[in-house]
């Protein structure tokens, strides 16, 4: 581990007793562990520390301040610190030792545990996210994220907007709440697309469940190669089949579209590539159906506009007028 500050130093080690490091940091922390006697001996006392931290009792809904005076109190001024005073050093000893540790994991893990956890993925960005427990969810541009960590085990359930693809590992049941719609898996894949009031699920592999937090029907399930649209205040479109190339082709930036309306091709061309799109014309129901030049956002548009018998002129490198 690189010398840095002693906070950073502290919250290092906080996060690794709380599980929060990757991979690449256990190694860099193992090598750190081994090279100095001196920094094996602090960790073994921030370990014994968080040990005694974990007989505290602490009220779960306090605030992170009212949590932090709980455990103050108890550590230098009740019974946990009476009962503790004799051992292999003094529990005074460790107390002032817990009290930095305690400060940055118990409060922080505690607190931010039961906050929801944002991720987000810009304009012409494509962002991967795994989850507790090896769940990865792979966003696409101009889509949003949320979790919670805390008791995931016991309930894995997350929050979207926008579009992502979900490679679930197996366990308990799998939540997704977009807009208006709820998807139940237990451990699958497949591609949710949530925009203008529209949700397409279609399952790739396992089985997927569909429901609607405003309309009452039964839930809808899609089997692997099957996808459901759902529209706002409507009944569920009927399964239908779809290439699951076309519909995860996004991950690796072949895009394609099968009578999609051009207003939302366009709208697509702005997320993926961080573009303006001024539209001059009504496009009325004309759809699209074709693919994009993942490398150029003007082949792109060009190759759209050729389609639909548009014209359009750029104004600069990001904005174009569509006639």
């Amino acid at each position: 581990m690189v010398k840095r500050s002693k906070y950073y130093q502290d919250n290092f080690i906080a996060r690794w007793i709380s599980g929060e490091i990757s991979f690449a940091e256990q190694v860099e922390f193992e090598k750190w562990l081994t090279g100095n006697p001196e920094d094996k001996k602090y960790f073994n006392e921030l370990q014994w520390s968080w040990k005694c931290a974990g007989q505290l009792k602490i009220k779960s809904r306090l605030s992170a301040e009212e949590r932090w005076n709980s455990i103050s109190e108890t550590i230098h001024g009740g019974s946990f610190y009476k009962a503790k005073k004799t051992g292999v050093f003094k529990f005074w000893q460790a107390a002032s030792i817990a009290a930095a540790i305690i400060m940055m994991v118990a409060v922080y893990y505690w607190t931010t545990s039961d906050q929801l956890i944002s991720e987000f993925a810009q304009r012409g960005e494509h962002k991967t996210i795994f989850l507790p427990g090896g769940s990865e969810v792979t966003l696409n541009a101009a889509s949003s994220l949320k979790y919670k960590k805390r008791n995931w085990d016991k309930k894995r359930e997350v929050f979207l907007i926008g579009e992502a693809f979900f490679n679930v590992t197996h366990g308990k049941e799998f939540v997704v709440k977009s807009n208006f719609v709820v998807i139940k898996v237990l451990g699958t894949s497949f591609n949710i697309r949530s925009r203008n009031n529209k949700v397409e699920v279609a399952c790739v592999t396992g089985k997927v469940s569909v429901e609607s937090s405003q309309q009452n029907f039964l839930p809808l399930i899609l089997n692997p190669a099957f996808k459901s649209l759902i529209i706002k205040n409507q009944i569920p479109a009927p399964p239908i089949q779809f290439k699951i190339k076309n519909k995860t082709g996004w991950l690796t930036g072949n895009y394609v579209f099968d009578s999609i309306p051009l207003s939302e091709v366009f709208e697509e061309i702005e997320r993926q590539f961080n573009c303006h799109v001024i539209l001059k014309r009504k496009m009325g129901e004309r759809t699209y159906s074709g693919g994009l030049d993942s490398k150029s956002v003007e082949k792109s548009i060009e190759m759209v506009c050729l389609s639909a018998g548009l014209r359009y002129s750029s104004t600069g490198t990001s904005e174009f007028i569509i006639y």
